[in-house]
């Protein structure tokens, strides 16, 4: 059993108990998301929103931006779904990210904690974000807590419904928008701040030593051959192989057809390279990878490992808070009724079309076609 599977079992474990140990003070929003309500967040947004000047610039700024990435996230996932129905093989798709669960055909996986700890995070600045412009904006909010949906970390603001009808569409544009560009401008700040300081520290007490697997295309060449994942790189022919830029550069040597020999800590394996999907003048084996590593014997005589292991953890925990609040941040902007990105184009035609029902129709097929190009990119995953 991995230390993952673990922890994920102690932590939900631990929540199940805390739950009922509460359950005179947790509610269950239709009876499957346990919620727990507190005012104290409250005073925070209403004491932050007092730079009211801060947030209505930053929250009108935050307005263009967000359609910019709708846009953005749109145009992506529209050309990955055309490419995936004219050769499903050949992109990559769309797959939920779950911290500690490996999901088939995904090469992303989640570490458990850190993954715990970025999802809380994100939720903490999406949430808060709304809930600061709502009180800057005059709208205010009715309450806010923390809870649960299905294994997910989540934080939430209940908006005053009575005087969000009564706002004005600029306002609402504005506390709908806010979060998600909040969620990005937080991980590029992180990740322009932090690396910087922690950089020569890490480089300083690790060392490369090759390329571990993370993921195996089925019924491609490195499948065939019996490769798995968790398996560690060291060469390629003979190319001693300790980082990725090395396996990408000995691999760019390679056309399809060739035999190309993996050295690993599993042992050998010779197989014949196919085309790749993106460049069929190049072999493609039909791995995902990423960097191995391990702590350097003199930074070991001079740290506790403990500490060590402390600042790995914190590095990686800080990487993922950085991709997770962008991804997600941008997917919330997704134009489908259940995110952000729908209520900003909802919000959005009320100045054009003074028919509410007119605009919801039209809505309704915006959004059902954004929801079919979505589940095309999900494809992939079950090839």
């Amino acid at each position: 059993m991995s230390f993952d599977l673990i922890s994920a079992v102690l932590f939900y474990a631990v929540i199940g108990v805390v739950i009922y140990i509460k359950r005179d003070r947790i509610e269950f929003i239709e009876r499957i998301i346990p919620v727990y309500r507190t005012e104290k967040p409250l005073k925070f947004m209403k004491r932050i929103s007092s730079f009211g000047t801060f947030w209505k610039v930053f929250s009108t700024m935050a307005i263009p931006i967000a359609f910019m990435l709708m846009v953005a996230i749109v145009a992506l996932l529209l050309q990955n779904a055309f490419d995936i129905l004219v050769n499903p093989m050949s992109a990559p798709g769309v797959a939920p990210l779950i911290p500690g669960v490996k999901i088939p055909g995904s090469p992303i996986y989640i570490p458990f904690w850190e993954g715990i700890i970025a999802i809380g995070v994100l939720a903490v600045v999406h949430e808060f974000s709304h809930g600061i412009t709502a009180f800057a904006e005059g709208v205010g909010v009715k309450s806010s807590g923390f809870g649960m949906f299905l294994i997910f970390p989540l934080a939430f603001v209940e908006m005053n419904e009575a005087k969000m009808k009564e706002a004005s569409r600029l306002s609402r544009l504005r506390i709908i928008s806010v979060a998600s560009v909040a969620n990005v401008a937080f991980a590029f700040l992180l990740a322009f701040t932090i690396p910087p300081l922690m950089s020569p520290f890490i480089t300083g007490v690790t060392e490369f030593d090759g390329v571990v697997i993370t993921s195996v295309v089925p019924d491609m060449p490195a499948s065939g051959a019996g490769i798995t994942e968790g398996t560690t790189i060291t060469s390629v022919g003979d190319y001693g192989i300790f980082n990725t830029t090395g396996l990408s550069e000995a691999m760019a040597t390679y056309t399809p057809g060739e035999n190309v020999t993996l050295a690993t800590d599993r042992g050998e394996y010779t197989f014949t390279l196919a085309e790749n999907p993106d460049n069929s003048s190049k072999g493609y084996m039909g791995l995902y990878f990423e960097q191995s590593w391990k702590f350097t014997q003199e930074s070991q005589a001079h740290y506790p490992l403990p500490l060590l292991q402390l600042v790995i953890f914190s590095w990686f925990a800080l990487n993922w808070i950085v991709n997770i609040n962008i991804m997600v941040g941008m997917m919330n902007l997704f134009p489908i009724w259940v995110v952000d990105g729908g209520q900003m184009v909802y919000n959005f035609l009320g100045y054009f079309i003074k028919d509410e029902e007119k605009i919801k129709k039209i809505c309704n097929v915006v959004f059902y076609l954004m929801l079919t190009i979505l589940l095309i990119n999900f494809l992939p995953n079950f090839f």
